[in-house]
């Protein structure tokens, strides 16, 4: 099977014409750093929708400062450390978390998924100071452990603050993926939030599947979140 790679891009689309990477060079929003834009119109267009996330999410940075201020630890590891960590985290373990995300969309019997589900991960500290300076994937993916995971509906989103403030994005990529692989543009964009409760924080993942995608082919899993907890407790690399 080739490379999930080739028929699909986490992480990496316009969140108002949802464009990937492929096609146009993006850029990040300059308040949260986090949601991607392939020009300033779409940008400006996409304000009225983004403008709650972009500064909650920032609000959000700014409770870790004061956390840090006040000399807060996790595990014995200040929390700017773990919060820097966290992210590095999510970054190596996006080809875990994608396979995690096809497995549970389930697309073979459940093809709508795109634009009604998505994948909700909770993560929890296993970083200490003996292994703060891990440097290689596999060490660090072992620094932050799966503490469960689940698929729900969009329209029943748990009662979670952090959650509640993406309702709107994750609705509006549902719809701008259902508008895609109905001009048969591509076969969705798959979603998930991982969560951090220590520091309230969420890293958010858009898998955008192309026409290469074929659900059929995918490998499948009894038990996908067992299989995740595994991968990355044993630090696979994907």
């Amino acid at each position: 099977m080739p490379p999930l790679g080739q028929r699909a891009q986490s992480e990496r689309q316009c969140a108002n014409c949802s464009k990937s990477m492929l096609q146009t060079h993006l850029l990040a929003c300059s308040g949260c750093k986090l949601t991607l834009y392939c020009s300033r119109e779409c940008q400006k267009n996409h304000w009225k929708a983004h403008k709650s996330f972009c500064s909650k999410h920032q609000n959000a940075d700014k409770l870790v400062q004061a956390m840090a201020a006040k000399g807060v630890k996790i595990n014995d590891v200040p929390v700017l450390q773990v919060d820097r960590r966290f992210k590095k985290w999510h970054s190596a373990a996006q080809a875990i978390i994608d396979q995690a995300i096809i497995a549970a969309m389930d697309f073979v019997n459940h093809p709508e998924r795109c634009f009604t589900h998505v994948v909700l991960i909770t993560v929890k500290s296993n970083l200490y100071p003996s292994t703060l300076k891990a440097s290689t994937s596999s060490d660090i993916l072992k620094q932050f452990l799966i503490d469960y995971a689940y698929i729900c509906r969009i329209d029943e989103l748990p009662n979670d603050p952090r959650v509640q403030l993406l309702s709107g994005h994750l609705h509006q990529t549902a719809e701008a993926s259902r508008k895609a692989r109905a001009a048969g543009t591509g076969f969705g964009t798959a979603l998930a939030v991982t969560r951090f409760h220590a520091l309230e924080m969420t890293q958010l993942t858009h898998l955008c599947l192309n026409n290469a995608f074929n659900p059929a082919i995918e490998r499948r899993s009894v038990d996908w979140v067992a299989d995740l907890k595994q991968t990355i407790s044993s630090g696979t690399v994907m």
